[in-house]
């Protein structure tokens, strides 16, 4: 590859969500542990295809890092483990990546919550000493990512940015930086930029959603799980941050 700098482009209307890509990136970065099953789906895999609409509902839109120029997930580690390749890909070096060195766990983890656009790395919280992981592009892999090899739907492209320019600029929306990072998604249909934590909007605004419109006989198991919605909320927010847990 060179120093020919690289992109990835999602075609939202094409996606049906089967999250072939989601399995294929668990494979690619052999994250079986992490998720308990190299078959299972979890929301913290690098790369997560998200519902847009309460129903579950197209358009479905792909969530990984952005691949920054000016990463700020590799200016905040203490340990410079988060590199950018030549080919334009952020990722880990996890040779030298140790989140149980006692720079890292002074600064806090940092690289897992100073992303502001979604694509942050994950560490591990059961496990210490777990590398931090996320979306690397395949950039060491043969043929490209294996999200866009195996999207049976062909929603997914990989190329120079050249050719990743000249296929989205036929449509309408498009979000993505060609000065600014690697990733790109287009539709013809408006759609939420992925720039926010999935399982949060998957899981706990839908109910929030519900609870807020709940018949008045429901009036009172409200506050319960209101409050059992918060609590996952702020533990999340810790996940992410890398932060101990403390007394609420």
């Amino acid at each position: 590859m060179g120093n020919t700098a690289y992109a990835i482009l999602q075609e939202i209307d094409k996606c049906m969500k089967c999250r072939g890509c989601q399995v294929a990136c668990q494979r690619a970065q052999g994250l079986g542990n992490v998720s308990g099953n190299a078959q299972s789906v979890q929301f913290d895999d690098p790369t997560v295809i998200k519902a847009q609409k309460s129903n579950d509902g197209p358009p479905f839109v792909r969530y990984s890092c952005w691949h920054c120029n000016a990463p700020t997930c590799a200016t905040a580690c203490p340990l410079y483990a988060i590199k950018k390749a030549s080919n334009g890909a952020v990722y880990v070096d996890r040779a030298v990546c140790n989140p149980a060195d006692a720079k890292c766990v002074a600064a806090g983890r940092p690289c897992a919550g100073k992303c502001h656009r979604g694509g942050y790395p994950k560490v591990g919280t059961a496990d210490p000493g777990l590398k931090a992981y996320k979306c690397d592009m395949c950039y060491s892999r043969t043929g490209g990512p294996a999200c866009v090899e195996t999207c049976p739907a062909k929603a997914l492209s990989y190329g120079t940015m050249t050719e990743i320019n000249a296929k989205k600029a036929g449509y309408k929306y498009i979000v993505g930086d060609s000065n600014d990072g690697h990733m790109f998604w287009a539709s013809n249909k408006p759609f939420n930029p992925p720039t926010t934590d999935p399982y949060i909007e998957d899981h706990i605004s839908p109910m929030l959603g519900r609870l807020m419109n709940a018949p008045v006989s429901k009036a009172l198991v409200l506050p319960t799980l209101l409050f059992g919605g918060i609590y996952a909320l702020y533990r999340r927010r810790l996940e992410l941050a890398g932060a101990p847990e403390e007394a609420i």
